[in-house]
């Protein structure tokens, strides 16, 4: 495979009106070497005709397709396809801006035998546009200089960096496979493993916002809490406090009231996870999970399990949570059924307060955490109690109080029954 200097991977996703513009914006880069990979994500429009029309005029465009599956699949298939030395990207509905700027990059990394290479971007909004203030903090050179990157620990504009080609594939950095928030995680990966970056005082990206980037904001509100996950967990391996502060406070922050406003059993869970990630790092937890249980507003329009997440949100913040109320049970040895959502959220419960589980009962799972599990079927080995861990747990219940000389309690009822405690 012979080398490039550069490849550009830019996702299309029904662009056919405005991909033109950005791959001219490309293709008036002044580095030699060049070629643009278009990764087409499944568009239903007339994408694809566009960019064949497109490379009729200009041999360096490449097109590969794959179905539907977001932008960071699709990147990864064009860093897997690159000819270049070098990645940059570009998104179907952004612009390159100084002609020179890739050249310019290109050139640093040779010099400098940098991995990374960044640069000074500006974004649009409503037809303005403004410079963005991610060096607000450094004196750039002329001639640029090395930024460490423990000193920098910024998540966003990715966009505004190009990568050595092998040093992603050789550390296996690649997008998650998240329909947002992907490049979080695929930056900071990077930034932390290359340890430094050079950056010189040229413009190369315009990030244009539209109506189209927040309602996917919207949308896929997990998949934002996973690439936030993701980034503390970076975060918190190589001690880097003001990025693990910055990704919690994006929750607390700009996706606050869209986390509210689009809750799903998989968001609480992931909130859950991580206000006990910032307790331990930042010694407070999310606000966000405070304001989640003072909308009594939404309680009759939500559904039973997700009220229950809500619940268990509360007692969470308590102090002694669920611990009191499986003392005063006398529980020391349980079996759990089920291990779904709350399934997983009780076993995790139960540990916490040091309760031993004999096994957990499932019909479809068969291995959770080291944990024994068996089938419905099987006699319920000998324990303190068997807790039913179903957000309907009525008929589980009748079945194993007539069936088997053990105590059965719902952990549904455990959760309602402490809730109320608590609010009186």
């Amino acid at each position: 495979m012979s080398k490039s200097n550069i490849s550009i991977i830019m996702p299309v996703y029904n662009a056919e009106a405005i991909i033109e513009n950005s791959i001219k914006s490309a293709l008036h880069q002044t580095v030699s070497g060049l070629e643009i990979i278009c990764i087409d994500d499944g568009s239903v429009d007339a994408s694809r005709a566009k960019i064949r029309q497109l490379q009729e005029s200009y041999p360096q465009i490449r097109l590969l397709e794959q179905k539907h599956m977001g932008a960071g699949p699709a990147r990864n298939l064009g860093i897997e396809a690159a000819k270049g030395r070098y990645i940059a990207f570009l998104d179907a509905d952004d612009e390159f801006v100084d002609e020179k700027a890739l050249e310019m990059m290109v050139e640093a990394c040779d010099v400098e035998h940098a991995v990374i290479c960044g640069s000074r971007r500006i974004y649009c909004m409503d037809g303005e546009e403004q410079e963005a203030e991610l060096f607000e903090n450094y004196v750039i050179k002329e001639n640029g200089n090395f930024i460490e990157y423990k000193d920098f620990q910024y998540d966003f504009h990715y966009q505004s960096f190009i990568f050595d080609r092998d040093f992603l594939v050789r550390n296996q950095i690649w997008f998650p496979p998240y329909m947002r928030y992907q490049d979080p995680p695929f930056f900071v990966k990077a930034m932390a493993t290359a340890g430094r970056f050079f950056v010189i005082p040229v413009i190369l990206y315009k990030y244009k916002c539209n109506f189209l980037k927040q309602g996917v904001v919207i949308k896929y509100t997990s998949h934002i809490l996973h690439g936030i996950y993701d980034t503390l967990k970076i975060a918190e391996e190589k001690g880097y406090q003001k990025l693990f502060c910055t990704a919690v406070e994006r929750i607390d922050g700009g996706f606050h009231d869209t986390i509210l406003q689009n809750l799903s059993d998989e968001a609480l869970e992931l909130l859950l996870t991580i206000n006990k990630m910032s307790l331990e790092e930042r010694g407070k937890g999310l606000q966000i999970l405070s304001d989640l249980y003072k909308m009594p507003g939404r309680l009759q329009s939500v559904s039973h399990s997700r009220d229950l997440m809500r619940k268990i949100v509360m007692i969470k913040q308590q102090k002694t949570g669920f611990q009191d109320f499986f003392a005063r049970q006398g529980l020391r040895k349980v079996v759990v059924y089920g291990l779904g959502l709350f399934g997983r959220i009780l076993v995790n419960e139960l540990r916490a307060c040091g309760i031993e589980i004999v096994c957990g009962i499932d019909r479809k799972v068969s291995e959770y955490q080291n944990l024994l599990v068996i089938k419905p079927e099987d006699k319920v080995p000998e324990c303190d109690a068997l807790i039913v861990s179903l957000a309907d747990p009525e008929e589980v219940v009748a079945f194993y109080e007539e069936a088997e000389d053990v105590r059965v309690f719902a952990f549904a009822w455990m959760i309602q029954k402490i809730a109320d405690e608590i609010d009186t």
